[in-house]
């Protein structure tokens, strides 16, 4: 069922068409007769033949073709016997003729824009026939012209009012009902149930009509989850695409068919006729010609397009060109697959007409990718084709008089998201406003003096780049973007869904999909009004993604070869285990933010602090990269008995920097590493790894490392300087008051220690152990945690560190006098101090401002990790069995780019930072660098700034240090080395610390993948509708379990507007 089947229906349910048509004389009548006496099927064509069908006799046949359905069904309107089905049937082709038509039309053209046009070469062809399944009623866009002046760009007052309703929605949160259309029949509407016919009489059921095949341009099965890894290393064994080196279009596809075994030919007809369609949904005759090495070039580009690029970019071209609702879509292509340079040829193609008042496209991504867009449409295109391009953002913006004028100007103009978040004024009505002629004025007033030039104009297309920065509907970035204004409208992602299909409705609302509503709506239409994460019938939003999606992943062929075929990868995650100070660490950390979760559920409060309990995750998290990251929350949290016990733990570090433990250490890693020991098997490996080489396998174990350990790095743990260096801040004196004996409940005067690791005064132990003596037991009982000690000793090491010296206990009745006079608010302060500490808020004191950072202090003697010390092993072996190659370390803290940062200078590694913290300029610097400078091998990037959108393909390594919530991100991360271009064998390692938080992220990856693929995988996804089942999903026909379709009236139909009336005479929406 193709969207146009649906489009039909939709406006048959709306009561907004009448399907009895009236046509004018048609040619194709005088060769009806001839079309009956040949073989009755003209949409099917053999296509091995030598000579392809000449263009004007193919399009008499379709003309013939459709005049044979046309009269078939008026006949049976005549007689009464048309049904639902037919009228929509026939919609849909009559749409589908026309859409037919109107590529003919396009690609017959002559195009006068390029004066240095090359020639056609001799006997160049153009074929016409349908290439797109997924096309609605096309018709070409009227341009308002006006003879003078020359149209302004303005925005409508309706569309005004559409971009001031998002930030209206969000200060009022409305909660009534959506506005249905008006569902009102007619006398000569269709019958009211069921597809009958008049009477009741069931009609005759005929036999489907023959489709031929069609090339699939939306995997809808890897919406939710696609498997990367296993798609990729599936692709090893197949066959590299075939390719051709005629320059004939023609020709270069027969010879393409030719390279194909004969006993495969027969299968690949409809990739071949719809690549050749493909071509001609370009502006004028010979746009897109065959490049001679098996790919095609536009006339203005630089660069050719691949087989799947071309058709992608044909899609695209239809869909602008289309008449139906949305005007663009979504280009969700996996990651790699080049979806920009795609839609740098979409733009190219589709400039405005020269009348036009609406010329600029506005490109918005996050700002690591604004130099990247900008390289690659140098790259690209060819001289000044794509006109004037202008960079407006933060640091790079036009200071003018007319500043709407001058941004009009620009043809392209690349801007970020926090940009037209700040154009974007978020209402925030004063409480004292009750009538509603007051909310009116103070909105209109509040709106005109606080929008931003981005939302004042009306542009040609808008392009998100990255679009699930907007997934979040009730974030201020979702709502500013989606109230820009534009003719045509694209979403660009490899991921639009990261966890559940409600992700998909700000894209819904961004792109004005027909009947999309506000969220409620949506969540009834497609979502089943679901209160938990029970897999939902995804019937609905499946047909209408057919239509405006466009998406291909590794598992996707043309020609029975992989759609990209790139050298390979693997994907491993190794486990690691933490040294003993650092499992003391995180287990002291663990245990108190467990009890704190606990006092919050005891309270009642678990809710309310569910912000905290993420932050407490956070903190876990950073523990498990390095102990030095939550160094703020360690110095808050520590009491004497943590000092004691660190010191003990630490006693080993009087022996020689050279510790043959730990050379033995990154020796025993590195061959664990190479072997593949000790690894995890996930969901993004485990069906990779049952399909996996064997001999790839062995030929990797078989690489005996060597016993090279590196520089200074990771050869010795040194915690103590750490210790000593908080007994001299003025943090110190805080933990002397949170430190208290155990019975006495005061600071411990003369400690000791038990052997569960509690601190008591010496003389609380032996008021202890008389009442035990009293008692008559054997053993004294500790009674922080219950635990009998059988012995104490003195603690050597809060001795060693002066702690109750002289100099501190003045420090301490100083601070306990200063608080006396407000003993209430400072024993709330201290409950507030603790409480923070505990939840990891990462909110700094002025005294502890004054410490010593200890990510500084360690100088060039770097304090490893578990997770950094597998990171040198790692690199090691590359350098031995794989030297030249590129490596990204991926990270989400900051704190570890700086810990990694000195690790890569103590080891004399060339490196480079890219992180979210440095300028635009440094960071195209870094890329150029890693890029180009053979002695940098290294980029250190943070997850969030350099794991989307960038083309890192000069690398093939990358370390995954840190997990996320779900593996959509870390795809997207290492999908920047994983793309086309690429020419190594790219490896992905991942670092997971056993008996941690890590592992439990581990664990809800694996969850979600099946959750999501659960609800909106291959087992939720089935054939295309037919007309019968769509008119059950949308129509009147109403199956159980499933909701009513909302008809939401579309808020811009009516488009009797002026967009040349100035925005001043403008009365703004009611705004509440």
């Amino acid at each position: 069922m193709d969207i146009a089947d649906m489009e039909a229906l939709m406006l048959y349910n709306a009561n907004k068409t009448k399907l009895t048509a009236h046509y004018e004389d048609d040619p194709a009548s005088a060769f009806l007769e001839a079309a009956r006496a040949g073989d009755g099927d003209f949409d099917m064509q053999e296509w091995d033949s030598v000579q392809d069908p000449d263009p004007a006799f193919e399009n008499v046949l379709a003309i013939a073709a459709f005049a044979r359905r046309q009269e078939d069904y008026e006949r049976k309107r005549s007689l009464g016997l048309a049904n639902t089905v037919d009228d929509i049937q026939f919609a849909a082709d009559q749409a589908a003729e026309q859409n037919r038509l109107r590529d003919l039309e396009r690609s017959q053209r002559a195009w006068t824009d390029s004066p240095d046009q090359p020639e056609l070469p001799p006997g160049y062809v153009e074929a016409d026939s349908l290439f797109i399944p997924e096309q609605s009623e096309v018709h070409e866009i009227p341009v308002q012209k006006r003879a003078s002046p020359k149209p302004r760009n303005g925005i409508s007052k309706q569309e005004m009012m559409q971009a001031m309703s998002g930030g209206i929605d969000t200060a009022c949160t409305s909660s009534g009902k959506p506005k249905r259309k008006n569902s009102s029949t007619t006398d000569n509407g269709p019958p009211k149930k069921g597809p009958r016919a008049a009477g009741g009489a069931k009609p005759a059921k005929r036999p489907p009509r023959k489709r031929a095949i069609k090339t699939s341009m939306t995997n809808l099965p890897s919406l939710g989850k696609s498997n990367i890894i296993r798609d990729a290393q599936a692709n090893a064994s197949r066959p590299d695409m075939p390719t051709f080196t005629a320059r004939d279009k023609s020709k270069a596809l027969r010879e393409l068919i030719a390279s194909i075994p004969s006993a495969e030919r027969g299968q690949h007809n409809s990739d071949k006729k719809a690549i050749l369609d493909a071509t001609k949904k370009f502006r004028g005759k010979g746009a897109v010609r065959s490049d001679g090495q098996g790919g095609w070039r536009h006339r203005d580009m630089e660069s050719s397009l691949y087989n799947h690029q071309l058709l992608g970019v044909a899609f695209l071209r239809d869909r602008e060109n289309s008449g139906s609702k949305p005007q663009g879509g979504m280009v969700c292509d996996e990651m790699g697959f080049g979806k920009t340079i795609q839609m740098i040829a979409n733009i190219l193609d589709g400039k405005p007409a020269e009348d036009s008042p609406f010329k600029t496209t506005l490109i918005v991504a996050p700002p690591t990718l604004l130099p990247q867009w900008m390289s690659e449409m140098d790259r690209h295109v060819k001289g000044n084709s794509l006109g004037r391009i202008l960079r407006y953002h933060s640091g790079a913006r036009l200071i003018s008089n007319d500043i709407l004028a001058d941004l009009s100007a620009y043809d392209i103009i690349l801007t970020t998201y926090g940009e037209v978040q700040k154009s974007y004024p978020i209402p925030d009505p004063p409480k004292h406003l009750s009538s509603e002629a007051k909310k009116n004025e103070w909105w209109e007033k509040f709106y005109q003096e606080n929008v931003g030039p981005l939302h004042r104009l009306k542009f040609h297309r808008i392009v998100l780049d990255e679009a699930h920065q907007i997934k979040n509907h009730a974030s201020k970035t979702s709502i500013a973007v989606c109230a820009l204004t534009g003719v045509y409208k694209w979403c660009i992602t490899g991921t639009p869904i990261m966890n559940y299909i409600e992700e998909l409705y700000p894209y819904f609302r961004f792109l004005r999909v027909p009947h999309t509503g506000d969220y409620a709506t949506f969540l009834h239409n497609y979502c089943n009004n679901r209160l938990s994460r029970d897999p939902i019938s995804m019937g609905r939003i499946h047909n209408i993604l057919r239509a405006i999606m466009l998406r291909r992943t590794h598992a996707d062929t043309i020609f029975n070869a992989p759609v990209v075929k790139l050298p390979g990868i693997t994907h491993t995650t190794h486990l690691v285990e933490f040294n003993d100070v650092e499992r003391a660490i995180y287990n002291m950390v663990k245990t108190r933010y467990i009890y704190q979760i606990n006092s919050y559920s005891r309270s009642g409060e678990l809710t309310a602090n569910y912000r905290n309990i993420l932050a407490m995750m956070l903190r876990l998290r950073m523990l498990c990269s390095h102990i030095l990251l939550c160094q703020d929350v360690l110095k808050r949290m520590f009491v004497a008995a943590d000092i004691e016990n660190l010191w003990r733990l630490t006693a080993k570090e009087v022996q020689a920097s050279g510790d043959e433990n730990q050379k033995n250490m990154i020796t025993t890693l590195r061959r664990m590493l190479q072997t593949k020991d000790n690894t995890l098997t996930t969901c993004q490996t485990k069906e990779a790894e049952a399909d996996a080489d064997p001999a790839a396998n062995s030929e990797t174990q078989n690489g005996e490392a060597s016993g090279d350990v590196g520089k200074g790095f990771a050869l010795s743990f040194k915690f103590r300087k750490f210790l000593r260096s908080l007994s001299e801040s003025k943090t110190w004196t805080e933990l002397h008051l949170r430190s208290t004996c155990g019975k006495c409940r005061l600071p411990p005067d003369d400690p000791v220690c038990t052997s569960c690791f509690h601190v008591y005064c010496k003389e609380c132990i032996s008021a202890m152990d008389y009442e035990r003596q009293l008692r008559g037991e054997t053993k004294s009982a500790c009674l922080e945690c219950g635990a009998h000690f059988e012995e104490t000793s003195p603690c050597s090491g809060l001795k060693s560190l002066g702690f109750n010296s002289d100099s501190v206990a003045r420090k301490v009745e100083k601070a306990k006098r200063k608080s006396l006079p407000t003993s209430t608010g400072g024993q709330a302060g201290r409950s507030s101090d603790s409480r923070q500490a505990s939840c990891g808020s990462g909110e700094e004191t002025d005294e502890e401002d004054k410490d010593p950072d200890w990510i500084e202090l360690m100088g060039s003697t770097v304090l490893p990790s578990a997770k950094l010390t597998a990171t040198k092993a790692a690199i090691l072996n590359w350098q031995q069995t794989a030297r030249g190659e590129k490596i990204i370390i991926y990270t989400q803290f900051l704190g570890l780019c700086r810990i990694l940062d000195k690790v890569c200078s103590a080891e004399g590694w060339g490196h480079v930072l890219f992180n979210g913290k440095m300028s635009l300029e440094a960071r195209e610097k870094a890329i150029e660098r890693f890029k180009h400078d053979p002695q940098v091998f290294i980029m250190i990037c943070s997850l969030k700034a350099g794991g989307v959108g960038l083309n890192l393909n000069m690398a093939s390594k990358v370390i995954i240090l840190d997990l996320w919530f779900n593996s959509s991100i870390e795809a997207q991360a290492y999908c920047r080395a994983f793309r086309i271009g690429q020419q190594r064998k790219v490896e992905v390692l991942r670092f997971v610390v056993k008996d941690s938080i890590d592992e439990d992220l581990i664990k809800m990856q694996d969850r979600k993948d099946v959750e999501v693929t659960g609800a909106i995988g291959p087992d939720s996804h089935g054939k295309r509708a037919t007309i019968q089942q769509l008119l059950s999903l949308f129509g009147e026909v109403q199956e159980e379990g499933q909701n009513e379709f909302i008809l939401v009236e579309d808020e811009d139909q009516n488009d009797d507007d002026d967009p040349n009336v100035p925005m001043a005479d403008r009365l703004p929406p009611r705004p509440f």
